[in-house]
């Protein structure tokens, strides 16, 4: 009930499956699973989840309101093709900042960094973004990034990485960061919208900063319900 975006009815499914399962192996000490807060009365999803700029998609890096470590990150990468006969390479994102009254990032926790091929492109402190739930073009309205330097056109395959990462140990914040829109000039980004969950790689340190795909789904609730019905038969 205190995460950053409401559970998917992929993560309710996987959590039912788990739970199934323990139940089974041990009947003695599980009575059963209950689906505590499952929305039942057919209502479409609240267009307030709908938090891409464009589509229904967006890349979105977060952190949860636990401990957090120096170090701790999280990050989505998507391959991104060069055309070798420009003779500059621009690349611009947009994002936007959802947090809490309370549980705001002060300065000196988060940093959002850009990587191409490994090296960082650009990078800032989340703090900054002081624009809160407004998309803006990197941080207020910066424009696009000049990568030529960071271009290295003997690689036979390229990246293109967002990354949080936590710079210092904190507890009790909570952000979402989201990402659209890339626009590029020499390079060719296979899902600029963040609208093909298989173009991009999610990947973390493992600790409470997530990265994935955010794609909003008319019907989330009625479709959480049918995968938890399906559960409570199997």
């Amino acid at each position: 009930l205190d995460g950053v975006s409401s559970p998917t009815p992929t993560y309710v499914d996987d959590c039912l499956a788990g739970a199934n399962d323990v139940t089974r192996r041990e009947p003695g000490r599980h009575w059963g699973v209950v689906a505590y807060g499952l929305q039942t009365d057919g209502a479409p999803t609240p267009a307030t989840e709908h938090r891409s700029l464009y589509g229904v998609g967006r890349g979105a890096l977060a952190c949860s309101p636990v401990i957090v470590r120096a170090g701790d990150w999280a990050s989505l990468s998507c391959p991104v093709e060069l055309d070798h006969t420009s003779q500059r390479y621009e690349l611009s994102f947009w994002s936007n900042r959802q947090t809490q009254l309370g549980r705001v990032p002060v300065r000196g926790d988060l940093e959002l960094s850009v990587e191409l091929d490994g090296g960082p492109v650009w990078s800032g402190d989340v703090h900054d973004s002081t624009w809160m739930g407004v998309w803006v073009q990197g941080f207020d309205w910066q424009g696009p990034v000049n990568v030529t330097a960071a271009v290295d056109r003997s690689l036979a395959g390229h990246e293109l990485t967002f990354r949080l990462v936590a710079t210092r140990d904190f507890a009790d914040r909570i952000l979402d960061v989201g990402l659209d829109h890339i626009e590029s000039i020499g390079l060719s980004v296979a899902d600029p919208g963040f609208e093909d969950t298989t173009a991009w790689r999610s990947a973390s340190s493992g600790g409470p900063l997530m990265a994935w795909l955010d794609h909003f789904t008319p019907d989330r609730p009625e479709e959480t319900c049918t995968v938890v019905a399906r559960r409570y038969l199997s």
